[in-house]
Parts: structure tokens; C-alpha cells; sequence
């Protein structure tokens, strides 16, 4: 393992140094092998981690991270048979990406987006969900919040399930995430409209969100250049909004938008996840979810995606970081760990 090791040690060494960009290509039969290139400068790192160990075979929609419990959690969209509405499924993972458990969100929709909240012992789950009828069609849809429970089914009629908000109209689509850490909690709100297609981002405080205090902290609308595009991530930090577009990974554009001003700070605009040949596995790349990481005790921040590859039935879900200080290194550390130990 002495090879893997020093991998993972140039790794961390770059990401002292000036900006550059880090992809490897992971193989179960193969050691991880390095490469380098230089990134333009001011630009964030990318750096390829590792696959997370998902509970369904489908895509991963989005992820989120539980900084004070160390725990991420991921959905994948599931539709069960003779279900007109979709369903998703919360797989919770370690932090080097290993499964531990997961639950279903039935007629929960996509799974596009969920937000979570720590309170005590237990995480709550914010998400959107659907309100159907005896012939499984739609016919409302509502802000829900519930514990994450290990195992579980639910729907929007379970006991446990609290209704926040209702969204009563068909023809615009509800999805909220979540920055725990600054008690927020943001709603994208997309409807189409004689066919063309408006997005916003609404920022409010959790705890007014519960009280039925209806305040808008911020509030962002998509220029026409970013309703054209398919929108793939979603990510709040305090008053920092992060999204992602793309229908594939080689189209990959992200934005980081100051909400006070409503004005773009940063673009990247590159093939994010290629492996170390310069392609993506079976020629399929999708980006998915976005989360903003601040670690708990040196509050370094980290930038999350995923990068779905492979065929269907065999996909991969690569946890890529964008990183512009060292809050990766933690990330980088815990899987050489659990390495050195699988070797043991």
C-alpha cells in the first residue's frame, strides 16, 4: 500500500501549493494512480476522493453532509411498480463514503434536493412531498420535515411527517436545502410558464420556517442564461449561494452568487470527474448535488459534487471536492485511513 499512500500524501501536498487540478482513476482491481495538471490560475481545485457506497443501483440526486454528526446523506430517485409519482431513497453514509443505512421517501418526488437539521441526538430530513390520489396522481405537494429513521418507509401521511407549507400549483415544482450551520433553509421554486421555464431561490430562517413566519431573508431569479440550462446542484452558505448546470459532467458550470447584491462572484465552467485517460466510464458522466462543507472545528470549507459514470446497473457515484484552501486534506486522511486498515 506504500504506492496508494504516497498518492494520497502528493495529494495533500498539492492543495498546499498553487492551484492545481487532481483527478485519479479508481479501479477495484488497480492501485489509484495520480494525475496532475496545472488549472488556470484562481480557479478552484478538483480533486477526486472516492465512490459512495449508495443503497440503490440509480443515480445519486444530491447530497448533504451533517457536520456535527459526521455523516452524509444522499438520495436516489426510486419509482416503485404501478406508481405514477416517484419516490426517492436517504442512503447515510460515513464520511469516507460507506454505507451504514438508508430509508424511502415514498411519492417524495425526484429527490432533487433535501435539507437536514440537527436536533440532539436525531437529524430531521426537509424535503418536498406528494400528496396523491386513489390513481397515484399528484394532487398537491408539500414542505415536509421528519427524523431520519433507519430502515423506514414513509409518505406524506405517516404520523411522524410534519406539513410546513403546501404548493398547491401542478405546474411549479418545490425543493428545499438546507445551511444547518446558520439556522437557514432555501426553497428552489421552478415553473414553466407557455413553455418557458423560471427558477428562484428563496432563503428564509429554519426557526421561522416552523413558527408559519413567512419572511424572505434573500431571494434570487435566475438571469434567462441559467433557465436555459438544466440546473443539477444547489448549495447555501449563509449569504453565498452555489449552483451547478450541466446535463453532462463535460458541460459542468458552476456559479457562486453573493445573495445580498444578486451579483455572480465566480464562475467554473469545465469537464469536471474525467478519469485519468481523459474520459468518463462507458461514456457517461452526469453532475449531481452540490454541498458547501465547513468543517466543525477548523471551519475550513469544502465544495462538494458528485459525478455520476458508468453504465447503467454498474453506476459509479465519484464524490468530487473543489477546494481553495486545506479543509480536503481531512477527507483525503480519512480514506487513506480506512485504506491502510482494509490492507491490513
Amino acid at each position: 500500500m506504500f504506492w496508494q499512500t504516497w498518492v494520497r500524501a502528493a495529494a495533500i501536498l498539492t492543495l498546499t501549493g498553487s492551484f492545481l487540478f487532481l483527478g485519479e482513476e479508481y479501479s477495484a482491481k488497480a492501485e489509484r494512480t495520480p494525475l496532475l495538471h496545472a488549472a488556470p490560475d484562481g480557479e478552484w481545485s478538483e480533486v477526486y476522493l472516492y465512490d459512495l457506497d449508495l443503497a440503490a443501483s440509480t443515480v445519486n440526486q444530491t447530497i448533504v453532509i451533517d457536520e456535527a454528526g459526521q455523516r452524509i446523506y444522499a438520495t436516489q430517485a426510486r419509482t416503485f411498480k404501478g406508481d405514477t409519482a416517484e419516490s426517492f431513497v436517504i442512503s447515510r453514509l460515513t464520511l469516507n463514503g460507506r454505507l451504514l443505512d438508508s430509508m424511502t421517501v415514498r411519492y417524495g418526488g425526484h429527490g432533487t434536493s433535501i435539507g437536514i437539521e440537527r436536533n440532539g441526538n436525531s437529524v430531521y430530513i426537509w424535503s418536498n412531498m406528494l400528496s396523491v390520489d386513489s390513481n397515484g396522481r399528484v394532487k398537491t405537494q408539500f414542505l415536509t420535515r421528519y427524523p431520519y429513521a433507519a430502515g423506514s418507509q414513509l409518505t406524506v401521511n405517516s404520523p411522524n411527517v410534519e406539513k410546513l407549507a403546501e404548493f398547491p400549483d401542478p405546474a411549479a415544482y418545490m425543493s428545499p436545502f438546507t445551511d444547518a450551520k446558520n439556522e437557514s433553509i432555501a426553497y428552489r421554486h421552478t415553473s414553466l410558464k407557455k413553455g418557458k421555464k423560471a427558477s428562484r431561490v428563496e432563503v428564509r430562517n429554519i426557526e421561522d420556517v416552523k413558527k408559519g413566519i413567512n419572511k424572505v431573508l434573500y431571494s434570487y431569479e435566475f438571469p434567462m442564461s441559467m433557465n436555459k440550462l438544466i440546473l443539477q446542484g444547489m448549495t447555501l452558505d449563509g449569504p453565498n449561494l452555489y449552483l451547478t448546470f450541466g446535463q453532462r459532467a463535460s458541460d459542468f458550470h458552476l456559479y457562486h452568487i453573493d445573495l445580498p447584491s444578486g451579483k455572480i462572484v465566480k464562475e467554473l465552467k469545465r469537464p469536471v470527474g474525467l478519469n485519468r485517460k481523459g474520459r468518463y466510464e462507458a461514456n457517461f458522466g452526469e453532475p449531481e448535488g452540490l454541498y458547501l462543507y465547513t468543517d466543525p472545528e477548523t471551519k475550513l470549507k469544502t465544495l462538494f459534487t458528485v459525478i455520476v459514470t458508468d453504465a447503467p446497473g454498474k453506476r459509479r457515484q465519484k464524490l468530487i471536492a473543489f477546494s481553495w484552501n486545506d479543509g480536503v486534506k481531512k477527507f483525503l486522511m480519512l480514506k487513506d485511513r480506512e485504506d491502510r486498515e482494509k490492507a491490513k
